[in-house]
């Protein structure tokens, strides 16, 4: 099985994640972590795939998201 984990935060909301994916991946499943650059570090000290995620991301965490209208 194919899965994603995404989240957004900081390192320490993210190792957990990582560490799921890296349970998946143990198990026989393809996992990738998508999270902010800075938080991926647990993540590839595990062996585990990772993509960065940018943009709207930062913004929806700091409650500056643009008006889509």
């Amino acid at each position: 099985m194919k899965i994603i984990v995404a989240t957004y935060g900081t390192e320490g909301d993210a190792r957990p994640f990582a560490a799921l994916c890296r349970g998946l991946m143990d198990a026989g499943h393809e996992a990738r972590l998508l999270a902010d650059a800075g938080t991926l570090g647990s993540a590839q000290a595990l062996g585990v795939p990772t993509t960065t995620l940018a943009g709207i991301f930062a913004a929806l965490s700091v409650g500056t998201m643009p008006s889509l209208v």
